[in-house]
């Protein structure tokens, strides 16, 4: 048994929806720097846990998920 914990348990996920990025005429995304290559458009919501962090210092060591 560890002597600090920090977390708790997630519960079922679930379906946060579509995402739509529209640029306007003439507008554009860009992104910089080396291996930069994309630009990322994420749906959150939904619902249910989004995610769990478990940590032990002095213990047997923790586990992290996302449910």
């Amino acid at each position: 048994m560890g002597l600090v914990a920090l977390g708790s348990a997630g519960s079922q996920g679930s379906d946060a929806g579509s995402v739509i990025v529209n640029l306007a005429a003439g507008a554009y995304a860009s992104t910089s720097g080396t291996g930069s290559y994309a630009v990322l458009a994420q749906s959150v919501g939904g619902g249910g846990g989004s995610a769990v962090l478990a940590q032990s210092v002095g213990g047997g060591g923790g586990s992290a998920g996302v449910a």
